[in-house]
């Protein structure tokens, strides 16, 4: 019994009937290094400003601080000292609005 018709049998079981197919030779290229949103690290200033600005949470906060750990992605640009600055006098906000 092939793959597919295993998986037609088992959704037979449970009341499905079902069209499946299987795709030859379908594979994803993770090397391409396609950006499909700006890194944080690569906005201009003022941009990036507004950006920490929208962060609500410092667990968001964290994942962007820790981008390159949390992405599992130690190629992305690092932070500049400035930017670094931003994310944690941002993160003073963050518990200073949720101290009140």
């Amino acid at each position: 019994m092939s793959i597919v018709d295993g998986i037609k049998f088992i959704l037979s079981q449970h009341g499905f009937d079902a069209t499946v197919s299987m795709r030859d030779g379908f594979s994803v290229d993770l090397s391409s290094k396609q950006k499909f949103a700006p890194d944080a690290a690569d906005l201009q200033p003022d941009i990036f400003e507004a950006f920490l600005a929208s962060v609500p949470i410092n667990d968001e906060l964290g994942g962007i601080a820790n981008r390159r750990k949390t992405l599992r992605n130690p190629d992305l640009t690092k932070w500049q000292d400035d930017q670094r600055a931003s994310i944690i006098f941002r993160k003073a906000e963050i518990e200073k609005e949720q101290a009140k």
